[in-house]
């Protein structure tokens, strides 16, 4: 069949099947007044009829147009006029588009291999139909592509909502060995994994492959390369997979890394809010420390607090503080420091009077706190972890007065920059929380809330209670899906409103944004061809980038990243507006520059700690460096270094059409 014939009939059915209550409607009623009138009329032109009074003629006229549409043929009457016509074709099309729904929800299975037969060349399959699956199939129905959806769970809402967008939706597991080897012979033009358990998502995967081989191996069938993309939650899974793909040899799956897109929405979601929200609401003296208080219990909080560490990094130059509150404190404790040893020491508290943060452990230099026997280091110049991170037990039910005193608490300590931020998985919940949160703030401790007349009342004893200053406390939720929810906390309070995050659509269009990794790629070749003997000209380093271990290519993926948040610390921005007033690098001076390689020194400290590296000789395996230390204690040399990183990465933007731009 051809190509274009099967888009059509796929096209054709999705406008039906959206369309079919609204059809049934108009042809049912149709056919009732087009017989009503034709035999109405056919009576009264008739011998018969016109022996009967007006209204024998009017029940005869209704009853024989209900009796056509219900038998689907022509009312009988023994003249044929242009109604009855009329009422015959709408009552066969009717019966028509009753049946094609009736054997459609009677004969499913069969009716979906019908259409699966009928369908395009250009195919997508969607494995998963959670947040991203379900975005994915939308984004691609939009653009008029045939989409096929495995779903395990039956009851999952957003089947209906898929099959009403145009969807083939399957019920049953994607990692079934019938199921993919049905689907890779079909030869889809991309496969999105996101059925939300990374190790399903590894099992499709490396189905997909073997059955690719199998049909290859055969010869009988012709396969395009597989265009894939994976999301993978957990980042030490993630790059072990990257691994492996990339060091595999091209088979005769026809599987290339170039073609496979590993991502996890929660770390790109977590990147996007520090570069564009968290840095506006920095630390911004020497002075300053920020407090990041965490309500959450799955991927996103974990995603949140390994990015938070690793790159919000700001003047200030101190490390941060982190309460995470979560229903389980010591098992979301043991998680995370199973994965990140060297995050933070472990801090695990019932209760949230608890909860105590001490101003000298923000320095990078401070080593009363000390993390697990395993990581520390007997050098004193030496740092162990990277932030200070406390653990306490809370219900999501409510966000008690206890909770919000202590945040109060915790925020009124001098010099302290508090952030909020709700990241469980469920829209809703951080809904009802961050509102009850704010709420609270603005009634009791006149935080988020503009106090207008009240400064002026600071000898009425009624309004002691209230703080005579105003100060703002922000509040971030995730809202990765619901629409509604987002525009009710904006409009909620317009001045101090609580802020969304994480939503789907546009962390879908980051993870297709090439430009982060391809500059980490020249960041790489540029230091290769300084360091290296054996660099390579820049249009043929492609393959040597996909091989370079992962902690490297992470590396220079973060050094790209956290320009952008530099960039803000300057007071620039990085714009595609031709018509914004240009900056200077040249004009930032010496001090400037320092500050700069310092900020960058302590994020790359963060980022190879939580990779596991630690101070000491330099050795690759185990991984140590002499640098893992203090700012105090590093030479001039290694923060020019670092300042000129950052000159060389915004250079490296300019190719992508930015500019350093002054923030107007």
């Amino acid at each position: 069949m051809s190509n274009w014939f099967a888009v059509w009939i796929n096209a054709t059915w999705n406008w039906l099947n959206r369309k079919s209550a609204l059809l049934i409607i108009c042809l049912g009623f149709s056919t009732l007044l087009f017989a009503f009138i034709g035999t109405f009329l056919a009576l009264g032109s008739s011998e018969a009829g016109a022996k009967l009074s007006f209204f024998d003629q009017l029940s005869t006229a209704i009853y024989e147009s209900v009796q056509a549409t219900l038998r689907g043929d022509g009312p009988n009457a023994n003249q044929f006029n242009v109604w009855i016509g009329a009422a015959r074709i709408t009552s066969v099309l009717l019966l028509v588009l009753i049946g094609i729904q009736a054997v459609a929800k009677l004969f499913k299975e069969s009716f979906i291999e019908i259409r699966l037969a009928l369908a395009p060349k250009e195919n997508y399959l969607v494995c998963g139909l959670g947040r991203l699956g379900y975005q994915v199939t939308l984004d691609h129905l939009k653009q008029k592509h045939f989409v096929v959806v495995i779903e395990i769970d039956s009851e999952n809402p957003n089947i209906r909502l898929a099959e009403n967008a145009g969807a083939i939706v399957i019920i049953g597991d994607a990692s079934n060995t019938e199921v993919l080897r049905l689907h890779a012979k079909r030869n889809p033009t991309k496969v999105f994994l996101f059925t939300g358990d990374d190790h399903a998502n590894l099992a499709i995967f490396s189905g997909l492959k073997k059955h690719r081989s199998d049909f290859l191996s055969r010869g009988k069938t012709v396969l395009s390369p597989l265009v894939c993309d994976l999301h993978i939650g957990d980042s030490r899974l993630e790059q072990a997979v990257r691994w492996s793909i990339e060091q595999a040899p091209v088979d005769e799956s026809l599987v290339t890394s170039d073609r496979i897109k590993l991502f996890d929405i929660a770390t790109q979601t977590a990147r996007q809010l520090i570069i564009e929200e968290l840095t506006r609401v920095r630390p911004t003296q020497s002075s300053e420390v920020a407090l990041y208080v965490i309500f959450g219990d799955g991927q996103q909080t974990d995603a949140m607090i390994r990015q938070i560490a690793e790159f919000a990094h700001f003047e200030n130059l101190k490390r941060s503080r982190i309460l995470v509150l979560t229903p389980d404190a010591k098992a979301k404790c043991r998680s995370i420091l199973n994965k990140w040893g060297r995050l933070s020491p472990a801090i695990i508290l019932d209760r949230i009077n608890d909860v105590f943060f001490e101003g000298k452990h923000d320095d990078w230099s401070s080593r009363e706190l000390r993390p697990a026997q395993i990581f520390q280091t007997d050098h004193s110049e030496s740092v162990e972890y990277v932030a200070n991170v406390q653990f306490c037990e809370f219900e999501p039910e409510s966000v008690s007065v206890e909770v919000v005193n202590k945040i109060v608490e915790l925020s009124d300590t001098e010099n302290v920059r508090p952030v909020v931020l709700f990241c469980f998985e469920d829209d809703g919940t951080n809904f009802r929380l961050s509102s009850e949160l704010n709420y609270q703030l603005s009634t009791f401790h006149g935080i988020n809330r503009d106090l207008g007349f009240l400064k002026l009342l600071a000898t009425d004893p009624k309004e002691k209670y209230l703080r005579q200053r105003e100060f703002e406390i922000p509040i971030f939720a995730f809202l990765p899906q619901n629409d509604t929810l987002r525009e009710t906390l904006l409009a909620a309070n317009p001045r101090f409103p609580v802020r969304t995050f994480g939503e789907v659509g546009e962390g879908l269009q980051r993870v297709n944004d090439s430009h982060i990794e391809e500059i980490a790629m020249e960041i790489a070749w540029d230091y290769d061809a300084k360091y290296s003997v054996d660099s390579v000209p820049k249009d043929e380093y492609k393959s040597i980038w996909q091989k370079k271990s992962t902690w490297i290519r992470h590396s220079n993926i973060a050094a790209a990243i956290h320009t952008l948040v530099k960039v803000q610390i300057l007071g620039y921005r990085l714009s595609q507006d031709t018509n914004s007033e240009l900056a200077n690098m040249n004009a930032i001076g010496a001090e400037q520059q320092a500050l700069m390689g310092m900020t960058e020194h302590n994020r790359w400290l963060a980022e190879r700690l939580l990779l596991g590296w630690r101070h000491g000789t330099t050795s690759e395996q185990p991984p140590a460096r002499p640098s893992l230390c203090a700012k105090d204690s590093l030479e001039a040399d290694e923060l020019k270094k670092d300042f000129e990183q950052m000159k060389a990465v915004i250079n490296l933007f300019r190719n992508y059409g930015y500019q350093l731009a002054k923030n107007p």
